[in-house]
């Protein structure tokens, strides 16, 4: 938690056709002050960003970021999206290729015909889940919010299977990529993430949408995460954890405001042996434990965090049994 937070709502509704418009409300938790120049260990640290990201093919460059944090208003609608089938089907191909580590794990004890075998196993069980969706595929009523005018826009909720699921709650941007916030979580928060990938336990990937048509080179569509964050030193397959999955944006902001921008599904839950997989016990805690890891333990911004806002998403309400009030972090990355 932060111990220095100043407050400041502000709402306002407005009717725009059919639109619902969300309350203007935001909490300014805290502002950047004038940053000191970069040190050399920073400068060094960029650097080793900078080579590792180039090496896996995903080197997008940092943007100017401004000093000042603006609330954005935002805007909450809902829209008639289709799902295709293909979209199930290479989101679970998507899913089975992010677990490699899992079956390089199965090659290196039990072999090559093994792993194809586990691998093979869990794209079958997961195609079973959307058996009973025709070829034509699903068409949703898809809540959404925009962040901004004519900015960000993703929607409220993520879907498994065509199936609501976990409220979204964070937005990452400025030099915000989900590979630039992978390597982040990974080296240089305070408290380390790691990839949920490498862990042999049910983590099901899952959607969003968003509308990127706005933006140069975009288009609105449907987008797996990217990847899974798990907290360190939590564990996956038993007992409880903090969980976040990241979902990239394709292309820049090209209305030069929030630049290369992800957006999150963070909660804390408890592993499950009945179902399989995990239970969901906070929103609100996962959502607060992923701001905590930009913050040191004074409460103060780490140097590559511009500023922190919370702002209405309008998604409150009570999803697998856990309350959700509705607010998401939005968490400036600057390098």
């Amino acid at each position: 938690m932060l111990r220095r937070v100043i407050s400041l709502t502000i709402s306002t509704a407005i009717a725009v056709g059919t639109a619902l418009m969300a309350a203007n409300s935001f909490t300014l938790a805290q502002q950047p002050e004038p940053r000191p120049p970069l040190t050399t260990q920073q400068r060094r640290m960029i650097a080793e960003k900078a080579e590792y990201l180039k090496s896996i093919g995903a080197d997008a460059p940092a943007v100017p970021f401004s000093q000042s944090l603006a609330p954005p208003p935002t805007r909450t609608f809902s829209e008639q999206i289709h799902m295709p089938r293909e979209h199930l089907e290479a989101e679970i191909q998507q899913e089975a290729d992010r677990l490699e580590d899992r079956w390089a794990e199965i090659r290196r004890s039990e072999g090559e015909i093994a792993s194809q075998a586990a691998r093979a196993n869990y794209v079958s069980q997961r195609l079973a889940d959307i058996q009973a969706v025709g070829p034509e595929g699903l068409t949703l009523d898809v809540p959404g919010v925009e962040a901004g005018t004519h900015s960000i826009t993703w929607s409220q909720f993520s879907y498994i299977s065509g199936q609501q699921s976990d409220p979204t709650n964070v937005i990452w941007w400025g030099v915000g990529g989900a590979a630039h916030v992978e390597y982040v979580l990974r080296n240089w928060t305070d408290g380390l993430w790691e990839n949920d990938a490498a862990w042999p336990c049910q983590s099901v990937s899952q959607s969003v949408y968003l509308w990127e048509a706005s933006h140069t080179g975009g288009t609105d569509h449907w987008k797996t995460n990217d990847w899974g964050a798990q907290r360190v030193p939590d564990l996956c397959g038993y007992g409880t954890r903090v969980h976040a999955r990241v979902f990239g944006a394709d292309v820049f902001d090209s209305h030069a405001v929030y630049g290369y921008w992800s957006v999150g599904a963070a909660h804390y839950e408890q592993a499950s042996a009945d179902p399989l997989g995990h239970a969901v016990l906070s929103w609100e805690t996962g959502e607060n434990e992923v701001l905590s890891a930009f913050v040191d333990a004074s409460g103060n911004l780490l140097w590559f965090v511009g500023g922190t806002l919370s702002i209405n998403f309008g998604n409150a309400g009570t999803y697998n049994g856990q309350y959700n009030d509705g607010w998401g972090k939005l968490i400036q990355l600057t390098n």
